[in-house]
């Protein structure tokens, strides 16, 4: 049974198109804040797996089995050099810029 919290976070990403993700065709919930939150700190290099582990009360096995296959994305410019994909997730997006003509 969904909380009314979760209702509400529902009701908010479908008001803005977010509410199915575009890649897995999935519902997004409020437990996929946690999975984002997880993916991105260990994406960026924010802190260590053991630091995320103990910040989001989980184990550190837990962490590897869910998200170890992140560790490649880090490894991703010694194998592919320069304009790798892990480059380009690390870098801010640039807004494109508009010419009057």
């Amino acid at each position: 049974m969904a909380t009314a919290l979760g209702r509400v976070f529902a009701r908010m990403m479908e008001h803005c198109g977010l509410l199915i993700d575009k890649h897995t065709g999935k519902k997004r919930t409020l437990y996929s804040l946690r999975h984002f939150y997880a993916t991105h700190e260990l994406t960026m290099g924010n802190v260590t797996p053991y630091q995320l582990a103990e910040h989001m009360g989980t184990s550190l096995g837990m962490l590897t089995q869910h998200y170890g296959h992140l560790d490649l994305l880090k490894l991703a410019d010694k194998f592919a050099g320069a304009g790798s994909i892990a480059e380009s997730l690390r870098k801010p997006r640039q807004a494109k810029a508009t010419t009057d003509e």
